[in-house]
């Protein structure tokens, strides 16, 4: 008990340790001050029934890389938690055989959406008319924040946009 699963609790930061509880389920418990806690919060849960049907049980947001993929999955590292399965014949002999659960188990991250609606937008246009003063040097603005809306997902965070970029697409003539 006490055992790094490998995962990362997203608000923390903090590791998560796995601890088989007395009713026989694991509990993956976040640790605090880079130790294992048994009395952590608990991220998640994996229990067994006695037909072999078993239950991963999410509670908080696992940390997930950062990278081009939003929806990516993680999964609790090898050879932490094993399922075991007894035989046993009528004279009580007995055999197990134990599969490695842990790459069997994973979380798919539900990353941020970002949607946006052209209707929302406003239109920007520059009268070409020239002034006597002031030539063609003519500017005008617009918000168009109103256009774009989303969701932070089960990460949690701003739903609004945290910045705006332009882009080009290359070999586009205007």
């Amino acid at each position: 008990n006490g055992t790094a699963s490998g995962l990362l609790d997203t608000a923390t930061g903090q590791a998560i340790y796995l601890y088989l509880n007395a009713n026989g389920v694991v509990e993956g418990r976040v640790g605090s001050g880079d130790a294992a806690n048994a009395n952590g919060a608990v991220a998640f849960t994996v229990a067994v029934s006695n037909t072999g049907q078993v239950t991963l049980t999410q509670k908080t947001a696992i940390k997930h890389p950062v990278d081009s993929d939003p929806d990516d999955a993680v999964s609790i590292a090898a050879n932490k938690i094993t399922l075991e399965a007894t035989i046993t014949d009528r004279d009580s002999d007995t055999d197990t055989a134990q599969l490695d659960l842990g790459p069997k188990l994973s979380f798919k991250d539900d990353g941020p959406t970002a949607t946006v609606d052209p209707t929302k937008a406003p239109t920007l246009q520059v009268d070409e008319t020239a002034s006597q003063t002031t030539g063609l040097n003519k500017a005008v603005s617009a918000e168009f924040a109103a256009a774009f809306s989303g969701s932070a997902g089960a990460d949690g965070g701003d739903a609004a946009p945290s910045g705006y970029a332009l882009n080009v697409t290359n070999g586009t003539a205007s």
